[in-house]
């Protein structure tokens, strides 16, 4: 992509437990667009 997208590969994806208790994905994503699912 580029510097203006943002883009999470979700085979690496890891919804960051065990390393931050929230997603930092949704902390630093400009929009609300972020799905997590359970």
């Amino acid at each position: 992509m580029g510097p203006l997208h943002y883009q999470v590969d979700p085979a690496r994806c890891t919804e960051c437990v065990g390393f931050y208790d929230k997603p930092t994905c949704i902390e630093v994503c400009p929009i609300d667009c972020i799905e997590i699912v359970s």
